[in-house]
């Protein structure tokens, strides 16, 4: 644990952006897909800015059963772009119907700006949550499952309500609408979020030799919930709820450790311009029972 407490040094703050920008645009064509012999189809785009863990979440659902590789979108690293993230999401607009499950995840950076708060993407161009959440009101789908795992991300869902509230009656929608949603929140959506409300994040690389041996990252431990087949209830199936409380029990002892480390939380404090390191994941739930994400 020693070794690990002085590797644990070596980390990435999540609250500032990167230095570089991207070469060229990746088009998205908007194909319509057909196949898949569940009776939801999968949709998934998979956002990755950060240098660790870049692929995670994309490896653990790539070769299960009830996900198709053509329907999955990945941008990493200089991919990863304003333009090519509002494209991906007009993809899943396009393809994705009322019966399907889609997944949004994004590793990087979260970043606030005069009382808001969004996602920076790889050319620094942010993606405010209400921008986001326009686009993803026009996907139509049965459920959908948001991972964000960068600074900042509990502040995305400013709903604090209880999970029981949010199964209104049909005729009760328009008012969960006008009184109960505010950012991201919404009744058909699952969103993992790795910090706590104004809270910055980490993600840590474990070296050795100056070999990189093992990442430290709230997103790679809901990755190794789906990869590994973590069915606490054995019904067959990793869900979005599973993959949260998998990640956040593997994440937490990490998190205690950079919580703890005045000098650090004073440092980020700083950077980031009043923002302490509160690493602590958050989960908001409004759907009812589980979301079902992998097929074991």
């Amino acid at each position: 644990m020693k070794k690990i407490f002085a590797l644990l040094c070596i980390f990435i703050i999540c609250s500032c952006g990167i230095g570089s920008v991207a070469k060229d645009n990746i088009k998205i064509k908007n194909e319509q897909i057909v196949s898949c012999k569940f009776e939801s189809k999968y949709w998934a785009v998979i956002i990755s800015t950060n240098t660790t863990n870049i692929t995670s979440i994309y490896n653990s659902i790539i070769n299960k059963p009830n996900w198709d590789e053509s329907n999955i979108i990945l941008l990493k690293g200089e991919e990863a772009t304003k333009e090519n993230i509002l494209n991906a999401l007009e993809w899943l607009a396009i393809n994705s119907d009322s019966q399907d499950i889609v997944l949004f995840s994004f590793t990087g950076h979260g970043t606030p700006k005069n009382g808001k708060y969004g996602i920076s993407p790889w050319d620094h161009k942010t993606i405010f949550t209400s921008e986001l959440d326009e686009k993803l009101d026009l996907i139509d789908c049965k459920h959908m499952c948001l991972i964000f795992d960068c600074c900042l991300s509990g502040s995305f869902v400013k709903n604090s309500i209880g999970r029981k509230s949010l199964f209104l009656k049909e005729n009760n929608i328009f008012q969960f609408k006008e009184f109960f949603k505010s950012e991201l929140d919404d009744q058909n959506r699952v969103i993992l979020m790795s910090t706590m409300k104004r809270g910055g994040g980490f993600s840590a690389s474990i070296l050795e030799n100056d070999i990189e041996i093992n990442v430290i990252s709230f997103s790679r431990f809901v990755a190794d919930a789906f990869q590994n087949g973590i069915d606490n209830d054995n019904n067959g199936w990793v869900s979005a709820e599973e993959g949260f409380k998998y990640g956040k029990k593997k994440f937490l002892p990490y998190a205690i450790i950079i919580f703890l480390n005045i000098l650090l939380q004073i440092q980020a404090f700083i950077q980031s311009g009043g923002y302490f390191i509160i690493p602590f994941p958050t989960i908001y739930d409004g759907v009812e029972g589980e979301l079902p994400l992998v097929k074991i």
